[in-house]
């Protein structure tokens, strides 16, 4: 799976599957990685992205990956879901970031005692309270699971 997003244009999603057999009896060639070899978890994760297609994409990869995931599409509403369902890491969609946004989740972590990963997709810079996992655009399914699986465990 691949996504490339754009603000104001929208996101595309790749998804590429194994070839089939080809006619006649001959085999293709198909190279596949078995979700079982990329890292996923038990956690909950908040998606926090204006994009719904985004939000469902990221979603589902997730899910499959072991994860129980929330989606929000505004800040206030990802930090109220980290604070009531003991929310381990949160994907963040650079595309919904601002100055005051950024400062807002960084508040928050300052005021909470436990550790929140954070996965920033895109390549907005800002200055975290925390070091996030980038994750630039485009990417694929093992990017984003060894992103996500990095942001929840930290230094360990």
């Amino acid at each position: 799976v691949r996504l490339t997003s754009q603000v104001e244009e929208g996101t595309a999603v790749e998804v590429w599957l194994p070839a089939c057999q080809a006619e006649g009896g001959q085999d293709s060639t198909v190279l596949t990685m078995p979700l079982s070899s990329l890292p996923g978890g038990h956690e909950t994760v908040v998606v926090l992205s204006a994009d719904t297609d985004f939000q469902s994409t990221i979603e589902s990869i997730l899910t499959t990956l072991g994860y129980t995931v929330l989606c929000a599409d505004s800040p206030a509403t990802s930090l109220s879901m980290v604070v009531r369902s003991g929310v381990s890491a949160i994907v963040v969609d650079s595309a919904v970031l601002t100055a005051p946004t950024v400062d807002e989740i960084n508040r928050f972590l300052r005021r909470r005692n436990e550790r929140l990963g954070i996965v920033l997709v895109g390549d907005k810079p800002f200055t975290w309270e925390t070091t996030p996992s980038r994750l630039p655009k485009p990417f694929g399914l093992p990017e984003l699971s060894r992103a996500v699986r990095k942001s929840i465990e930290g230094d360990r």
